[in-house]
């Protein structure tokens, strides 16, 4: 669910792992979060992927303008990794992400910095 705007950017820090290349060693995103935070101007987005183990992926967006909500989604659907890009299918249709690391908590996805941490599911 998307968060209130108290809690808007807010995530505990991500563990150091080897996860910063997709997840784990053999480089699967199985079991990975990636979190983007955006502010400026009194404004801002977030954009989280939850990638689990079982092939089901969650993806959800907001942003808020002067503390208030503009518009928030959630898509739930299942993914698929080849290599550094990910195809994200659900009812809305499917995306491509391509990924490439940055540091050991970082990933680029399509161009933009997500932090790497634990899925959860």
């Amino acid at each position: 669910l998307p968060m209130p705007p108290e809690q808007f950017g807010r995530m505990a820090a991500a563990p150091r792992s080897a996860a910063a290349a997709g997840g784990g060693s053999s480089g699967s995103l199985a079991g990975v979060k990636l979190h983007r935070v955006s502010t400026g101007n009194n404004s801002g987005s977030e954009s989280i992927y939850w990638f689990c183990h079982n092939g089901q992926c969650r993806h959800t967006w907001q942003s808020l303008s002067g503390g208030s909500m503009l518009g928030a989604s959630e898509e739930a659907g299942v993914w698929r990794q080849s290599g550094m890009q990910v195809q994200l299918q659900s009812r809305s249709g499917s995306e491509v992400l391509t990924l490439r690391p940055v540091s050991e908590r970082k990933v680029e996805v399509n161009g933009r910095d997500y932090v790497v941490g634990p899925s959860g599911c």
